[in-house]
């Protein structure tokens, strides 16, 4: 192995194109085996829509929004790509400041819901066949700093995981009651097990 100076602009340029070579911040190269699609700051989740045409990805990066509470800048928003033309068809900035890792679609693929993090909500858009969304409702939890969301087999229900609360909880969709379920170390990502 050998050392290579390589400047902070290495970094920051936009990924690469199949057969491109990329570096990486830890000094590797990478060659994407297939086209990339350009994305924002830190993608945390896909969720691919159930009729397999369109993806959404979450994005928890640094960008343009000031949040004066954290002392950063951030932009928090989804993307929703057309899996077909590998292009970003639109860029939904979060009904609230905040995103977390949970990005979930109901089975029919109608609604779309998503963890709002430290705004402690879950959100929720519908999602039309076009693969645009429009924000649709929003619950509150505020005992629940929100980082994961799944729905019930039945889709009545959503479970979270409340990180800094090391609980996981059961909220319910038509009347926005939440109930502690669990206790947890520091949950962080669910499954549902049916």
């Amino acid at each position: 192995p050998r050392a290579v100076p390589v400047s902070w602009s290495t970094y920051a340029r936009p990924t690469a194109s199949a057969g491109e070579t990329n570096l990486l911040v830890n000094g590797r190269l990478i060659r994407p085996a297939a086209p990339a699609v350009r994305l924002g700051t830190f993608p945390t989740r896909i969720a691919v829509h159930p009729g397999g045409l369109f993806a959404v990805v979450n994005e928890n990066g640094f960008g343009t929004i000031k949040d004066p509470a954290n002392h950063r800048d951030k932009e928090e928003r989804m993307r929703i790509v057309d899996l077909r033309t590998m292009q970003v068809v639109q860029e939904v900035p979060m009904q609230r400041r905040s995103m977390h890792l949970g990005l979930r679609f109901d089975a029919a693929g109608a609604f779309l819901y998503a963890a709002g993090g430290y705004d402690r909500t879950i959100q929720r858009y519908r999602f039309d066949g076009d693969g645009h969304v429009t924000f649709d409702r929003l619950w509150e939890l505020h005992d629940c700093y929100t980082t994961d969301v799944v729905l019930s087999l039945d889709e009545t229900q959503a479970f979270t995981s409340c990180f800094i609360q090391k609980k996981v909880a059961r909220l319910d969709l038509a009347t926005g009651a939440m109930t502690d379920i669990a206790t947890a170390p520091e949950p962080y990502a669910l499954a549902l097990m049916p």
